[in-house]
């Protein structure tokens, strides 16, 4: 039988996931938490309040350096600190100046990387801080939802292509671990319960 094995929130779009006990769905379809920030390059045309694609955005699919980034974010104060295992890159609360400092401190790390979308680019700089830190908004798709991979599915496509050690669940970014089915099971239990706000919890077995 499937049960959730771990649940999962990207607060900044594209950076470290955090590990959850409990994840409050909206009714919209969308996780609270998730992605409500991102940094967008400063020639997008799109508003920052509005959904865009992440290919306009610093993300892991053009920033392969974001990997090992670890991150917190204090959803009621809007502090943020990304740090690697030696060293924080920025730490602070997300004002108009915390905001600034955060494009500044990833400018300076992404473009000291091999690959990364911003050198040749200074059109892209300086980079925005978008999201206020509390709506999600910036899914890779524009309709609100809910992400969900199984373990085994993700273990057998990895042994598949012989890329076990370097295939992981962290490649896929979903809000929901699944265990304990066959690969390719079309059970998806999800712990789900409605809540007094419209929307739902889930929930780790």
């Amino acid at each position: 039988m499937s049960r959730v094995a771990a649940l999962f929130r990207y607060p900044v779009k594209g950076f470290a996931r955090e590990e959850c006990a409990l994840l409050r769905v909206l009714p919209g379809g969308r996780i609270a938490g998730d992605r409500v920030l991102a940094l967008r390059f400063n020639d997008s045309p799109t508003p920052d309040d509005a959904w865009g694609t992440k290919m306009e955005c610093i993300a892991l699919v053009n920033t392969p350096a974001l990997t090992p980034l670890r991150l917190e974010f204090d959803h009621e104060a809007l502090r943020l600190r990304i740090h690697t295992n030696d060293e924080a890159l920025f730490d602070g609360v997300l004002d108009v100046d915390g905001r600034k400092r955060f494009a500044a401190a990833i400018e300076r790390y992404v473009l000291g990387t091999a690959e990364n979308p911003l050198a040749g680019h200074a059109e892209r700089l300086p980079l925005r801080v978008i999201g206020d830190g509390v709506t999600a908004r910036y899914q890779d798709r524009e309709p609100g939802y809910v992400t969900l991979h199984g373990r085994g599915s993700v273990d057998a496509f990895a042994a598949a292509i012989s890329q076990a050690p370097e295939v992981t669940e962290k490649r896929f970014r979903s809000n929901v671990a699944v265990a304990g089915s066959s690969s390719g099971s079309g059970n998806r239990s999800t712990n789900s319960r409605t809540t007094s706000s419209g929307g739902s919890a889930i929930a780790c077995a």
